[in-house]
């Protein structure tokens, strides 16, 4: 009888889909050639800076980036201070970031839509970040400490960014190869 109960507890162990939450931690280098499609001021800007984020497959993802006041890269991934997975299985997010001009009262002056999934790479402790900035809105004067980013056609262009209130809509797409520590 035991035999045949552990031949079923053994046989349903192996045909079980149960997922078991993962904690991790991932660090982006940003490279040259990451940020494809932006101005070179924004390049120069964010070369060789590093997008943390802490992963729980459970619960979603956590950047710590925005207890550093002094770094902007906050406005490469949108996490603020933190999403929940879309699907849990395949790490895929949305979000959006409000950023204002930091003054008492004030109203949000942009607004960036993120589409964000972390998929395994090939090496074993290598994940792939993938960021669509999908789209963004301004709502009044760009008076930040922490600009925008700026799409390279409206420098080439030399154009005004944006007129006040109008979507822009899929800005960027960026790949960022990270790497991969155990728990936070």
């Amino acid at each position: 009888m035991r035999k045949v109960f552990l031949i079923f507890l053994i046989t349903g162990i192996f045909f079980c889909e149960t997922a078991f939450a993962e904690k991790f931690r991932l660090a982006c280098k940003v490279r040259a050639f990451d940020l494809e499609g932006t101005a070179f001021t924004d390049k120069v800007r964010f070369y060789n800076s590093v997008i943390n984020l802490d992963v729980d497959t459970e619960v979603g993802v956590y950047s710590p980036d925005l207890k550093n006041e002094t770094t902007d890269e906050v406005i490469l991934h949108g996490l603020w201070p933190k999403t929940e997975f879309l699907d849990p299985k395949n790490l895929q997010w949305q979000n959006e970031l409000l950023i204002s001009d930091g003054k008492e009262n004030s109203d949000p002056w942009l607004m960036y839509r993120y589409e964000s999934s972390i998929s395994p790479s090939n090496k074993n402790s290598e994940n792939i970040l993938k960021i669509r900035i999908k789209s963004y809105k301004r709502y009044g004067d760009a008076g930040s400490p922490r600009p925008p980013l700026k799409r390279l056609a409206d420098v080439k262009n030399k154009a005004k960014e944006d007129y006040p209130g109008e979507y822009v809509e899929t800005t960027f797409n960026f790949r960022f190869n990270c790497d991969k520590t155990s728990v936070f």
